[in-house]
């Protein structure tokens, strides 16, 4: 009974009779009052909610909607409390009543999180991203507004190709159905007909032969029916195959859409953690950096004391730069800005050059940092920036997770494959097995203090892979706890053809 006056309601709405609309509305409420429906009672209210905001009848719609986004929320129903809180925002701007209009937006915000973006619930996101847009129109921030403008428009394109699909699949099944009835009409009429005809031939033939002249013609006709009926039938079934076909398709759509989903729901937990990482490492040292200069400032720190706590600032300065460049060098890869720029390179000469400008840092922790065998290997193509860096991150990791009196050693050798595999090798505390299996995946890690307390930044492994990756190649790492760590990569090598 609700659900019919409901129906009746949005027809009326549809075709612009408010009035009408607003009484079957009205009906369909009292029922779900006498039958004690809260689900019904928010929806009919967020359906006359609606219609009232549309009158601009502010006061009377507000208190309807902001009930059916509680009603729904007790449900779940979270696509519809979307829609409707999106109106008392709007009611909110035109009453000026800002502070109001921006919690309710950042309630609306949470709440979408928690819709998967599938076909039926794209409404709620296309109204969130316009109910968006005119907030920060209203406020003057038009860069904001230009992109939730953009993000609805995405949206509504989505769910208006979703319903014309719908309405499309429906057509055609309506057509195809009406055609066969059609057909079987005809048959059907033109079998009553040909009956017809024989039971007056059967009543006008007084003798036996004219009677099994009939009955012969009588069969005869029938096989001739049935034949057409099971060509019909046949028909039907290739259509229905058809049909079932296209459903199959459509199913593997809507596993495609939901495989790309929990793509973009990994891709943001990803970046959670990124954030979570940065907020830790970044804002620590810029916070005790202010701290000091508050200390010169008031002249609470003298010369003396100031240079004793220099090297320790120049560190942490040093860290944070690291992880500003790192963590520059891995958004560019994320986001396409990151060129690559292959050059011919002598594998020798940049692990030369790499050892040669580590080498100050190695000594000054008391470890051994040699080079092993790098002769007579050919030349790779790959962007010699990217592949330093490569190294540098490697070895420094070495350097850092290796303890006075160890040794590391860089050697490259030819591989059959037409690549040069480079190998860092230490003796170094090594990697537990657990954290080995999470390297070198799409996502930086929280970094772990060194055997002399170095700090890192937790991109440097996340930039190697996708260095190593840009320029052709791949690397992997091998580990024993406490007895050091063998990180590998290879490049391609330039071929005679």
């Amino acid at each position: 009974v609700i659900s019919s006056y409901n129906t009746m309601a949005l027809i009326f709405q549809k075709t612009e009779k408010i009035d009408s609309a607003l009484v079957y509305f009205n009906k369909a409420l009292q029922a779900s009052y006498v039958q004690k429906n809260r689900l019904w009672e928010g929806i009919v209210k967020g359906n006359i909610g609606s219609i009232y905001y549309n009158q601009k009848r502010y006061e009377e719609a507000l208190p309807l909607l902001q009930k059916d986004v509680e009603i729904s929320l007790g449900y779940k129903l979270y696509a519809n409390a979307v829609l409707s809180l999106s109106d008392v925002i709007l009611i909110h701007l035109a009453q000026k009543n800002y502070a109001e209009a921006q919690n309710s937006l950042l309630r609306c915000d949470t709440l979408l999180k928690k819709i998967e973006w599938i076909a039926v619930d794209i409404r709620a996101y296309a109204k969130f991203y316009e109910t968006s847009a005119i907030y920060y129109e209203t406020l003057q921030a038009y860069e904001q507004a230009s992109r939730y403008r953009r993000l609805y428009e995405d949206a509504d394109k989505a769910y208006r190709k979703y319903i014309k699909d719908i309405d499309i699949q429906r057509i055609k099944f309506r057509y195809n159905y009406e055609l066969k009835q059609r057909d079987i009409e005809k048959l059907t009429e033109k079998a009553a007909l040909q009956q017809t005809y024989l039971y007056i031939i059967g009543f006008a033939l007084a003798t036996v032969i004219l009677m099994i002249i009939v009955l012969v013609q009588r069969f005869y006709q029938k096989n001739v029916l049935m034949a057409r009926l099971r060509t019909q039938n046949e028909q039907i079934k290739q259509n229905n195959e058809q049909l079932l076909l296209n459903m199959e398709q459509i199913t593997q759509q809507t596993q495609m859409i939901e495989s790309q989903n929990q793509a973009l729901y990994a891709s943001n937990l990803s970046k959670d953690k990124i954030f979570s990482l940065i907020s830790h490492d970044l804002r620590s040292p810029l916070a005790r950096l202010k701290g000091i200069v508050g200390l010169l400032q008031d002249d609470l720190l003298s010369i003396v004391e100031l240079q004793k706590i220099l090297p320790a600032l120049e560190n942490n300065l040093d860290s944070t730069l690291n992880l500003t460049e790192e963590l520059l060098y891995w958004a560019k890869s994320q986001i396409g800005g990151l060129q690559v720029h292959p050059t011919l390179l002598n594998p020798s000469l940049i692990v030369q050059q790499t050892i040669d400008y580590l080498q100050k840092t190695a000594e000054a922790k008391g470890i051994l940092l040699s080079k092993g065998s790098l002769l007579d290997l050919p030349v790779v193509w790959a962007d010699e920036n990217m592949i330093k860096a490569v190294l540098r991150n490697l070895i420094n990791n070495a350097i850092k997770f290796s303890n006075k009196n160890e040794s590391i050693i860089i050697t490259a050798d030819y591989e059959p494959q037409d690549t040069v595999l480079f190998k860092i090798s230490d003796t170094g505390i090594g990697i537990k097995p657990e954290i080995v299996e999470t390297m070198f995946k799409n996502e930086p890690v929280r970094s772990t203090q060194g055997t002399a307390g170095e700090k890192g930044t937790g991109f440097g492994l996340t930039l190697c892979k996708d260095f190593v990756v840009q320029n052709g190649g791949q690397i992997w790492v091998k580990s024993t706890w406490r007895k050091g760590s063998e990180f590998c990569f290879t490049l391609p090598v330039v071929t005679a053809n």
